[in-house]
């Protein structure tokens, strides 16, 4: 059993422009892709939620974070960005609850969700790998990709990372939208269209690694591992639940089914 400690349900958007460590990124962001903070930034609704929680038997503490990244296939940078605000929150509620571990211990953490990305994405090597470079050819992705009014519907269109996509706001921008941003010189620029991340919990581990999943996305023709379970700290996996076979799909036609 566990006792809940702190719990937070917090918007991609806001994260972004209102946090202090992030305030550099959003400065070099809002130079290099002028529209995003202004166009595209606040129609987003990818919401992360967060808990910390104490194992009551042996009072070690577990920070736990879930999130459905932005679905389309020419939205790698953004993903980028918004994994970054995650584990930017996920450290934070770890260093806030390291008093309250057993021995004083930064707390380990669970990082999982539907990140619609490719084992070997950008994304998974931030997670994975601890970092990506300003020079990515991920970061190249924010000049392909723009907003339009029937974003909902290019989810259908499939690809290496698209799934069934997510709800998105149309309310257009919102009371915090014009938040002013000062534009970084281009003399201070990184090299490359992107900005360099870190992960500060470090790199983190899959739970499935290794165990043969073939996929976590079935529907309509389209099959890839879009879904994970990663963790940091000291510990190991256990066992893990066996992903299912494409004949056991067939009856429903894909995912979801009755398995």
């Amino acid at each position: 059993a566990f006792q809940v400690l702190e719990e937070q349900e917090m918007l991609f958007k806001k994260v972004f422009r209102k946090s202090a460590v992030l305030r550099p990124l959003c400065r070099e962001v809002a130079a290099k892709w002028p529209d995003f903070m202004t166009t595209i930034l606040p129609r987003m609704s990818t919401i992360f939620q967060l808990s910390a929680v104490r194992h009551i038997a042996t009072g070690q503490v577990i920070v736990v974070a879930n999130t459905h990244l932005f679905f389309h296939p020419l939205a790698r940078h953004v993903r980028l960005l918004q994994v970054a605000c995650l584990l930017q929150l996920v450290q934070e509620m770890r260093e806030r609850h390291r008093e309250a571990n057993v021995g004083g211990l930064l707390p380990r953490c669970i990082v999982c969700g539907d990140f619609n990305t490719s084992p070997t994405s950008s994304v998974a090597d931030l997670l994975k790998k601890g970092e990506i470079p300003s020079d990515h050819p991920d970061w190249e992705f924010h000049s392909r990709f723009a907003w339009r009014e029937d974003e909902d519907g290019l989810a259908d269109l499939g690809g290496e990372e698209d799934s069934c996509g997510q709800p998105m706001s149309d309310d257009g921008l919102d009371e915090d939208a014009s938040a002013a941003f000062e534009p970084l010189p281009e003399a201070n620029w990184q090299p490359g269209a992107g900005v360099s991340l870190r992960n500060p919990a470090g790199p983190l581990l899959d739970a499935y690694a290794g165990s043969g999943l073939r996929f976590t996305n079935y529907v309509r023709g389209f099959n890839a591992t879009l879904d994970y379970i990663m963790f940091g700290g000291d510990w190991r996996v256990a066992r893990v639940m066996p992903g299912v076979s494409e004949d056991d799909l067939k009856p429903d036609g894909g995912l979801p089914s009755v398995l």
